[in-house]
């Protein structure tokens, strides 16, 4: 059966499929840039943002979208400090992750908050996950 999770539903989704939860990030408090992959192809859209905590995705995850907004990220056994420089360069802070074996799809942020193209982009998404096109 298809899994879909939206912000801690993600964590929870990604945790049960092998991945882990960044505890705190920085800098995920407004709208902001997101690089997205939807039917092959690499998309830069606008998402909603309001967190402090990110996915980390398992073995098994595949993301799907990443950010560049943290200068901090930090977990157990974890941190990892960015210069300006890195952030403009490194697109790694995963936002969205897909398990095909436990056929989750988690989405760390809140689409019915965002804007008409960001909402298409994930409402993709789930119809990809519940028609196994991921």
């Amino acid at each position: 059966m298809p899994k879909i999770g939206f912000m801690r539903g993600a964590h929870l989704l990604n945790c049960m499929s092998g991945g882990k939860t960044i505890q705190k990030a920085t800098n995920h408090l407004r709208e902001h840039a997101l690089k997205v992959i939807l039917d092959t192809e690499v998309k830069e859209i606008e998402v909603p943002s309001m967190h402090f905590s990110l996915l980390s995705s398992g073995p098994t995850g595949i993301a799907l979208g990443w950010a560049q907004q943290a200068f901090l990220k930090e977990s157990d056994g974890y941190k990892r400090r960015y210069t300006s420089e890195e952030r403009r360069a490194e697109w790694d802070d995963e936002e969205i992750v897909y398990y095909g074996d436990t056929r989750s799809l988690c989405v760390q942020f809140n689409p019915t908050q965002g804007n008409a193209e960001c909402q298409e982009a994930v409402f993709k998404l789930v119809w990809q996950t519940l028609h196994d096109k991921i």
